[in-house]
């Protein structure tokens, strides 16, 4: 499952979530290198004790993220209201 998120707050909220239901997920967002980000998607793709990625919207320079072995993909939008 690919959770996408807006701000890196809500990762961090859903990275923590994800920890004390002791479920394995990778975080892949747009503050790492171009390298290491590709070794987050394969290690998703290929580490099948890793279900979850939760990433950024704004991963730039990697274009959508395509992993044909995981059709199904969610969103979790937020947006705020003032």
């Amino acid at each position: 499952m690919v959770i996408y998120v807006q701000f890196r707050t809500l990762a961090r909220i859903v990275g923590r979530i994800c920890h004390s239901e002791g479920w394995d997920f990778l975080y892949l967002t747009g503050d790492r290198s171009l390298e290491d980000r590709s070794k987050v998607i394969a290690k998703f793709r290929d580490d099948k004790n890793i279900k979850i990625m939760i990433a950024g919207l704004k991963c730039g320079g990697l274009g959508y993220v395509t992993l044909p072995s995981f059709p199904l993909k969610f969103k979790l939008a937020t947006s705020v209201e003032h």
